[in-house]
C-alpha cells in the first residue's frame, strides 16, 4: 500500500525541484539559460550560484542525463582550488558529490557531424588542432582535413535547472529526455542532442600533439575535451567526516525540514 509512513515522510519533503512559483515568466534574453550559455566561466558560476530563480544544474554522466541540487562553490585556501559540491536523487537517497568548478563551467569542442567516423577514418587530426591559439584567432592555422572546417563548434558542459522545470533525468538517447529539455528552453533542448550526437577532439586523434586551441570566441572560458562531466563522489565516514560531506549533507537536512515544516 502506498499509504505507507516512508511514503507519507517523502511525500511531506517533496523533491528537491518543488516548484515555487509553479511558472515563470522571462523577457526575451534573461531567461537562466540564456544568460549561462551566453558568457564567460565567471557569468555561469554566478547564475548557477547566485540567480533567485535557478535551483541546480543539469549534467551529463556516462550518457545520462542527471539532476543536482543544494549546489555550493567551496575554496580550498590552501591551493586556492574551488570546487563545487552537489547532490543527485532524493532527500532520502541522495548521492552527494564535488566536480572542480572550471570543469563544471567550461565549453568543449566538437565536431557536429553525424557521420564523423566517415569524414576521417584514419586521420589525426592533432596536428592541425594544436597550432598556437594566436594563429587560430588570425584565422591562419592549418585547415582541418575533410568538412572538419565547417562543423568544428565549441558548447557547454552542463546547463541551469530553472525552478520549476520538469526534467525527466535518463539516457540522451531517449526522446522524451530531449523532449523536456526542449521545453526547459530550446538551448537545453539543444545542450541534450549535442550531448548525444558529438564528435569530440578526444586524445585518439590529438595523440601527443597537444591541447586543442580555443577559438576567439571563448576566450575567457576553459575547454574541456570530454562531454561528461567528471565528478567525484563524497563518502561519509563516521570518525573523519570530510567538510564538503558534512556541509552538503546540512544543506540537504535545511531544506527538507522546511518542506515538513509548511506540510500540510
Amino acid at each position: 500500500m502506498l499509504n505507507t509512513q516512508k511514503y507519507r515522510e517523502e511525500e511531506a519533503v517533496g523533491t528537491f525541484e518543488n516548484p515555487s512559483p509553479p511558472s515563470i515568466t522571462f523577457q526575451d534574453g534573461s531567461h537562466p539559460v540564456d544568460l549561462y550559455v551566453k558568457d564567460d566561466n565567471g557569468k555561469r558560476a554566478d547564475v548557477l550560484l547566485n540567480h533567485q530563480d535557478v535551483i541546480g544544474f543539469i549534467y551529463v554522466h556516462e550518457n545520462i542525463v542527471y539532476k543536482a541540487s543544494v549546489v555550493k562553490r567551496n575554496t580550498d585556501f590552501g591551493t586556492n582550488v574551488r570546487t563545487v559540491a552537489t547532490v543527485s536523487g532524493k532527500y532520502f537517497e541522495f548521492t552527494p558529490f564535488r566536480v572542480a568548478d572550471k570543469i563544471l563551467f567550461s565549453d568543449f569542442i566538437v565536431f557536429n557531424h553525424t557521420r564523423s567516423d566517415d569524414i576521417f577514418p584514419s586521420i589525426q587530426v592533432g596536428p592541425f588542432l594544436s597550432q598556437n591559439a594566436n594563429l587560430v584567432g588570425k584565422g591562419l592555422y592549418h585547415k582541418l582535413p575533410g568538412n572538419l572546417g565547417k562543423t568544428r563548434t565549441t558548447a557547454w558542459l552542463t546547463s541551469s535547472l530553472v525552478r520549476g522545470a520538469t526534467i525527466i533525468e535518463g539516457p540522451t538517447s531517449e526522446n522524451d529526455i530531449i523532449d523536456c529539455l526542449v521545453k526547459h528552453h530550446p538551448a537545453a533542448g539543444g545542450w541534450g542532442c549535442i550531448h548525444e550526437d558529438v564528435y569530440l577532439a578526444k586524445d585518439v586523434f590529438l595523440g601527443s600533439s597537444g591541447s586543442c586551441p580555443l577559438p576567439p570566441m571563448v576566450a575567457k572560458v576553459v575547454v574541456h575535451q570530454n562531454t561528461f562531466l567528471p565528478i567525484t563522489v563524497l563518502f561519509r565516514f563516521i570518525k573523519h567526516p570530510s567538510h564538503e560531506y558534512t556541509s552538503t549533507k546540512n544543506r540537504v537536512d535545511q531544506v527538507r525540514s522546511v518542506n515538513e515544516a509548511s506540510y500540510g
